[in-house]
């Protein structure tokens, strides 16, 4: 399984969270979209206040610092673990990626 850019349908590699008129999104993106996103945005985040967490108890995410969620899925579908090919990674699939890593 891989996962897919929402615009342009070539592989992402990665899942961007945002929200927008108290609407939470999420959209898997290359990096070079997600960079497009991040910067059409700058200039409206540069004059925003923070408000906090929303919160709402959020699954864990994968993050820059975190595997790539393809590599979770290539791995998940070798070993008969079975997850969506797009969103979100279940934290359990996660941590089960990390643990045979």
């Amino acid at each position: 399984m891989r996962l897919i850019d929402d615009l342009d349908g070539s592989d992402a590699d990665t899942t961007v969270n945002f929200s927008l008129d108290g609407v939470a999104y999420e959209i898997d993106l290359t990096d070079g979209n997600a960079r497009q996103l991040r910067e059409s945005l700058k200039k409206y985040i540069g004059g925003a206040r923070k408000t906090g967490k929303t919160g709402r108890t959020r699954q864990p995410q994968i993050t820059n610092g975190g595997p790539a969620p393809k590599d979770v899925r290539d791995w998940a579908a070798a070993n008969s673990i079975a997850v969506n090919s797009r969103g979100r990674l279940s934290s359990d699939v996660v941590e089960k990626y990390l643990a045979a890593h």
